[in-house]
């Protein structure tokens, strides 16, 4: 029986996905950074108030979390990276998806982040949960690639229908 559940996420979840991370979540944090997926993984959770990870079989196929922008106390820096096995959990994380943007917004009126260009995983799912596409910025990180800018505020409604969108 397959089993998927999602709970508050620790310093191991990072060691088991990080050698497991999507190609275009590697390039994304690589683009955006130069980190590797450890790095960019640790990282991210010890920078968040608030992260989670979506284990499925006992594996952890997506970490997400939201922690404080520096000198910007309303933003939230939303972040998500995963394991190519999230297609086998799409229905079950986009269930779930918006009920942790919502609670991500408990502590700030205003998620933000920058999205690789390239990433239509992370597309998809940021605009089915109701981000704001706000500017394409042609040259950022080491690798100056093209990333697209992104909010979301408390008070917006996410589009009804996104199921699959992890899948495509």
């Amino acid at each position: 029986m397959m089993r998927s559940f999602i709970r508050p996420a620790v310093v191991g979840d990072a060691l088991n996905l990080a050698p497991r991370m999507r190609l275009e979540d590697i390039s994304e944090v690589m683009a955006l950074n130069g980190l590797s997926p450890l790095e960019a993984l640790t990282e991210s959770l010890k920078a968040s108030s608030q992260a989670y990870s979506t284990i499925h079989n006992e594996q952890v196929v997506l970490m997400c979390g939201v922690g404080p922008v520096p000198n910007h106390p309303e933003l939230g820096c939303a972040w998500l990276l995963g394991s190519p096995e999230m297609s086998t959990v799409s229905r079950f994380f986009m269930r779930h998806s918006r009920a942790y943007v919502s609670l991500f917004h408990r502590h700030y009126p205003v998620l933000w982040n920058l999205v690789d260009a390239r990433n239509m995983t992370h597309i998809r799912w940021l605009k089915w949960c109701g981000f704001e596409f706000i500017k394409l910025h042609e040259a950022v990180g080491p690798e100056q690639r093209p990333f697209y800018e992104v909010v979301h505020h408390e008070e917006e409604e996410a589009p009804e229908d996104g199921e699959g969108c992890l899948d495509r």
